[in-house]
């Protein structure tokens, strides 16, 4: 797969996932929040568990997932709030 579909896959999916979860960067783009997508961004790329990503989407659920790289990082945005 080359890498612009790659991306393209990986930032599809980490969006749903960021939706379903109730991650929202919509209040600003400060630099916290530039930081924050930028190293979730990275970990989607350089995550090996796809297949378990697109399983996850298909059921219900509105926590992030263990496997996830980014499950720990969403969690604590989401409790900021």
């Amino acid at each position: 797969m080359s890498f612009f579909k790659r991306a393209d896959e990986r930032m599809s999916l980490m969006g749903e996932m960021m939706e379903r979860t109730g991650v929202d960067l919509s209040t600003g783009a400060g630099p916290c929040e530039e930081s924050f997508l930028r190293r979730s961004i990275s970990a989607c790329m350089h995550c090996g568990a796809v297949t378990e990503c697109k399983q996850w989407m298909t059921e219900e659920h509105d926590t992030p997932p263990t496997f996830c790289p980014n499950s720990r990082r969403f969690s604590d945005h989401i409790a900021a709030r």
